[in-house]
């Protein structure tokens, strides 16, 4: 699937969950979308239009949650939810969840 169209069902399915569109210091987060379509955020800013549009509905999030499995474990048990970003969670909360995880050496 191209960019473009996964970033219209990208919209779509904000628009159909009234999800907020993934935000950052005010602004759409392009990065975090071209991450989740898998593209460069410079394809992405070719759609600031209809992202405006979509945001216009839903409104922005004020941080962007990132679609990812977190496969480090702690104690048996995942270490984290999400990654998250956004550098004003509580107590250093953003950096910890996207702090690259160290694996232990066999």
């Amino acid at each position: 699937m191209s960019a473009r169209h996964g970033y219209h069902s990208l919209l779509d399915q904000h628009i159909a969950d009234r999800r907020p569109i993934p935000g950052h210091s005010g602004s759409t987060n392009l990065f975090a979308m071209a991450l989740t379509l898998g593209c460069s955020r410079k394809e992405i800013e070719r759609h600031r239009a209809k992202i405006g549009g979509a945001t216009a509905i839903v409104d922005l999030e004020h941080r962007s949650w990132f679609d990812m499995p977190a496969t480090a474990q702690l104690d048996g048990r995942p270490w984290i939810r999400a990654a998250v970003g956004s550098r004003r969670l509580p107590d250093k909360l953003s950096e910890l969840t996207t702090m690259p995880q160290a694996q232990p050496m066999s």
